[in-house]
């Protein structure tokens, strides 16, 4: 309806005003009806226009209060900008080192982040959930320890002990 307004609900009755509209026909029109913006949620958060001043004049004072220690205390600049350039390497190498590596679990033959050890004790052999790859003789590093992750263990098929540590299943005899 472009450029119309939606007839009304009292419009759509019987002109002679004797008979309703099938309650159908009523579900549809109430549906067809705009919601209101109140009925939309939350507006979204705007800055005030008080803090959006702040802005351009706290720039500015940080600009000249870099400027105002280069240029009198030269050895207070120095020093900044020497540990930050030295420091957030070192800080840099700290966490890396300190972050435990994550297993490439990529599969050669489907590509998919979905292999797993053969056997969760061994360090070598691993096969793809989705295909059917098998390597007895690939190695990938910390792979033994993501296997105790008990989400990986169940989705391969793995038993976790007491001490929540992967193992193979054990076969029931015949």
């Amino acid at each position: 309806m472009s450029g119309e307004e939606q007839p009304k609900m009292a419009e759509l009755r019987d002109p002679e005003g004797e008979e309703e509209l099938p309650e159908e026909i009523e579900r549809l029109c109430h549906l067809a009806t705009p919601v209101p913006s109140s009925d939309m949620g939350p507006e979204p958060l705007a800055l005030d226009a008080k803090y959006m001043l702040l802005g351009p004049p706290v720039t500015l004072l940080i600009i000249f209060g870099a400027v105002w220690i280069t240029m009198h205390h030269v050895e207070v600049f120095f020093a900044v900008v020497v540990t930050i350039l030295l420091g957030i390497p070192f800080l840099w190498t700290l966490a890396s080192s300190l972050r435990p590596a994550m297993p490439e679990r990529c599969c050669p033959g489907c590509e998919a982040e979905r292999l797993v050890l053969l056997d969760p004790q061994e360090d070598c052999g691993v096969r793809c959930l989705d295909c059917d790859f098998r390597d007895v003789d690939l190695r990938i590093a910390y792979m033994k320890d993501l296997m105790n992750d008990p989400e990986i263990a169940t989705e391969a098929g793995y038993v976790l002990d007491d001490y929540g540590q992967a193992h193979l299943p054990k076969s029931t005899p015949q």
